[in-house]
């Protein structure tokens, strides 16, 4: 029962920093609600995978999967940074695993490295790594200092993270929140000239432009329709503003992700409204 890639939105899969893949397996569901599918990246010349440079492992239980590679504290392992040039063939090793580690199903393939798809991501990953050359526990105190000081930060230094890097675009956006969000914004660009806005302002379409979903994990958490030409979805709400302002240390939600889907025939872009 093979685990095979499939094109997004009609683009062929490649493999790199903050790319999306979209696997398909054949195992018959529906896919246990525990599911997680574990994603190594090697060279050719390792065809059992002992010596990857990526390993990530992703809940979700939908089948085909998007996973997108950007790391999540716990869901990632990189050997030594890659140094393949663009258009290098690499291998991916797919699993699909139950909450024990046992494999319902495996596959392996060759894909293209890529250095230039997922901009907005390899760039987040940068800012969230903590950059600069510093160790992992150096980063890791970084982040934790970043975190404690979350509630106290003014908006106006919100960094803005462009996860459309290339321009408007309708294909699928995804990333994961690895570090404190405020928010993101979308902002349309353009719409089928079959669709007009059908309010006094002019600005309002009763179809659904776009729509903005929040994962804990694999479970939804906020899912936001975009009916306007902006919009910025707010990822905090009172629940997780209390919890930031009764602790300190561990101050952001693990395995939050971000998806928004363009509805056919509409452009936009995306931006991270992300503390500095």
């Amino acid at each position: 029962m093979p685990i095979t890639p499939i094109p997004v939105r009609g683009v062929a899969p490649v493999i790199g920093l903050g790319v999306t893949l979209q696997l398909q397996s054949t195992f018959i569901g529906p896919l246990p609600s525990d599911t997680f599918w574990r994603v190594a990246v090697t060279d050719t010349g390792d065809p059992e995978g002992n010596n990857p440079f990526i390993a990530m492992r992703f809940a979700g239980s939908s089948n085909p999967q998007q996973v997108i590679f950007n790391p999540g504290p716990g869901d990632i392992q990189i050997n030594g940074i890659p140094s393949h040039a663009d258009g290098d063939q690499v291998l991916v090793i797919p699993t699909l695993e139950d909450s024990a580690g046992n494999a319902l199903d495996s596959g392996s393939f060759e894909l293209p490295w890529t250095t230039t798809r997922g901009l907005g991501q390899q760039n987040l990953l940068q800012l969230s790594s903590g950059g600069g050359g510093l160790t992992s526990q150096q980063a890791q105190q970084l982040q934790e200092t970043h975190e404690s000081t979350f509630p106290s930060i003014s908006l106006d230094a919100l960094t803005l993270i462009n996860l459309t890097p290339g321009g408007p675009t309708g294909d699928f956006v995804g990333a994961q929140l690895t570090a404190p969000v405020f928010g993101v914004i979308v902002r349309i660009a353009s719409v089928p000239s079959n669709l007009s806005p059908q309010t006094p302002d002019g600005d309002y379409w009763v179809p659904t432009l776009a729509v903005v979903r929040i994962f804990r994990g694999s479970d939804l958490w906020q899912r936001v329709p975009i009916h306007t030409s902006s919009h910025i979805v707010g990822i905090l709400n009172p629940f997780v503003v209390a919890g930031l302002t009764a602790v300190t240390g561990s101050l952001w939600l693990l395995n939050l992700s971000l998806q928004v889907t363009f509805l056919p025939g509409v452009t936009g872009t995306v931006e991270l409204m992300r503390l500095p």
